[in-house]
């Protein structure tokens, strides 16, 4: 098992503090090189949190959606049927991988946050797509939020590949009947339509790569204000702790002089 395993578990505002202790039982092991593996591990974002959480817990759903990932990444659009349901499938996979995720932060106490929610699902639907990412992904040990564009997209050929061209049509055999003839003009339209369906296709696509670009930078800010809050948090506690300090060596003080004061008062005034 590895030694970092249970930081994976940490959450986000106790990993710092349970990286450092474990960093600091490997310096005393004479284990450097793994020490200073580990004191580079960088302190989790909720979302990649909430993603090693459900892994950890739901492992036969993630390798399902694995599957399902590997079936659309296969280039199956030809086959309508197929294709439909395996899209489907996988629209429904995220969404309850959406729900374990709510789980996961309400379990650990942190806020499901739409941004977050929305971060940890696409670790999932762009993670799998990635070979190099994808047993992270599976094995919990997720260190940072996956990018859009990992693994070259979750599909294996273009949307709007057309396939290959029909084969020819055989000859028909001669006929005194009249062949039809093609019209240009609903040729010329029935182009200018397919032209149409993918540019809006494309747009389509762009703005929801926009948008998940502006959810990460969102979960991005999210992160780094829940580290300050955390850190102000820290300080709080330390201050508090000073302040207690503070007021005990007062009251101490406080006891000593009246105590003292006491004895004076209890003594002669002058020597008999």
């Amino acid at each position: 098992m590895d030694l970092a395993d249970s930081l994976y578990e940490a959450l986000p505002s106790d990993f710092v503090r349970a990286r450092n202790a474990l960093v600091k039982s490997l310096k005393i092991a004479g284990n450097r090189a793994e020490a200073d593996r580990i004191s580079r591990m960088a302190r989790p974002t909720a979302s990649v949190w909430a993603s090693n959480q459900v892994a950890r817990r739901a492992a036969d759903l993630v390798g399902r959606l694995a599957k399902a990932t590997a079936l659309l990444q296969s280039g199956i659009q030809r086959d309508r049927d197929r294709y439909a349901t395996a899209i489907n499938e996988h629209r429904e996979l995220l969404n309850q991988l959406r729900e374990r995720v709510e789980q996961a932060l309400a379990d650990g106490g942190l806020r499901a946050a739409p941004p977050v929610v929305t971060a940890a699902v696409q670790n999932f639907r762009a993670g799998l797509t990635d070979e190099a990412v994808r047993p992270l992904i599976e094995q919990g040990r997720l260190e940072r939020d996956v990018g859009l564009d990992a693994g070259g997209g979750l599909f294996g050929m273009s949307a709007v590949d057309p396939g290959p061209a029909p084969a020819p049509a055989p000859a028909a055999a001669p006929s005194t009947a009249r062949a039809a003839v093609p019209d240009p003009q609903k040729e010329r339209d029935e182009r200018e339509r397919e032209r149409a369906r993918a540019k809006a296709r494309a747009d389509v696509e762009r703005r929801v790569h926009a948008l998940r670009r502006s959810s990460e930078a969102a979960a991005a800010g999210r992160a780094r204000h829940e580290s300050a809050v955390d850190e102000a948090r820290r300080r709080l506690e330390s201050a508090e702790q000073a302040l207690a300090a503070a007021q005990a060596a007062e009251s101490q003080s406080a006891a000593a002089l009246a105590a003292a004061e006491s004895e004076l008062r209890r003594l002669p005034d002058e020597p008999p």
